[in-house]
């Protein structure tokens, strides 16, 4: 089988042309993750070095967003949110009551974001 150049050329674009243009992961600053939570989850998630990770950190302190990976949306997806979340640390507060009228206490645990924004 021979190909001309022009063949070649027009195959090498067209291969080049159906793949999907590279995704952004962004994380966008918050107030309630601390630098060391954010450092160490771009550690274990993204898997940065912690340099990278730290530098990131700083950027998303300061612009309020960092893209923190480039790839194609099935390399990225295991990184998204769902993994995020699973590094964080356990949310949960117990809240004593005490009511004024009979002196019963009671306790009261809440736990997860669902609880917390409910």
């Amino acid at each position: 089988m021979s190909f001309s150049v022009k063949e070649a050329e027009v195959a090498e674009l067209d291969a080049m042309t159906d793949l999907d243009p590279p995704k952004d992961l962004v994380v966008f600053n918050d107030d309630v993750n601390t630098f060391d939570h954010v450092i160490s989850t771009l550690v274990k998630v993204c898997r940065h070095t912690p340099e990278q990770a730290e530098q990131c950190a700083w950027i998303i302190h300061y612009r309020q967003k960092c893209t923190v990976k480039k790839g194609s949306f099935d390399e990225l997806r295991p990184m998204s949110v769902q993994k995020f979340f699973e590094t964080m640390p356990k949310l949960s507060h117990t809240i004593k009551l005490k009511n004024p009228n009979t002196g019963v206490e009671s306790e009261i645990v809440i736990e997860g974001l669902a609880s917390f924004f409910a």
